[in-house]
């Protein structure tokens, strides 16, 4: 069973109008192994949901460079051949994905491997997506400092329109009798 929960979400307070990162704390448990407790809530969980989304179909290979799964920042972001991306700043949780057949296969760093239904990580990781994606389109319209908008406002519309059309393409697979 897998338990995926964004809390507390919120922008920068310094900031908030101009922040592109949705903020809070993550409580992900795999088969009653806790990957993040939810303590914490100042990842970018914009940035988890649109990785976890990715990883449906491709996976996830830690790198050095980033970004981690579960991110503490999301920044500098930019587009690259439509693509969103990030580096982040280093801090975070992270762990391979292999996706195999209709299994989503977990590794982490301490040597634990854990398995879970294909369709149950897809499920979960929609809603989580969709949480994010309901903040973001419920808030004031993103503003843009005049010097960062040339970076700052395509990748926003990038990462917007790629989590969306993530969350449609998996959504309706959720209904689908493989899926049950």
């Amino acid at each position: 069973m897998i338990k995926l929960k964004a809390r507390n979400l919120h922008w920068l307070e310094q900031c908030p109008e101009f922040d592109t990162c949705v903020h809070g704390s993550v409580y992900l448990e795999i088969d009653g192994h806790v990957i993040s407790d939810g303590e914490e809530d100042d990842w970018t969980v914009s940035g988890s949901a649109l990785l976890f989304l990715r990883s449906i179909d491709q996976g996830h290979k830690p790198s050095e460079q980033g970004p981690q799964l579960i991110p503490h920042c999301a920044m500098p972001s930019f587009v690259d051949n439509g693509e969103m991306l990030w580096f982040g700043c280093g801090v975070g949780i992270d762990w391979q994905i292999d996706i195999k057949d209709d299994r989503a296969v977990h590794s982490f760093e301490d040597g634990s491997i854990l398995e879970t239904n294909i369709s149950e990580w897809r499920e979960t990781v929609v809603r989580f997506a969709n949480q994010i994606l309901e903040f973001i389109e419920s808030e004031p319209e993103r503003q843009f400092v005049e010097s960062a908008a040339e970076d700052d406002k395509p990748a926003f519309e990038v990462y917007c329109t790629e989590l969306r059309s993530l969350i449609n393409k998996h959504e309706p697979s959720l209904s689908s009798p493989s899926s049950l």
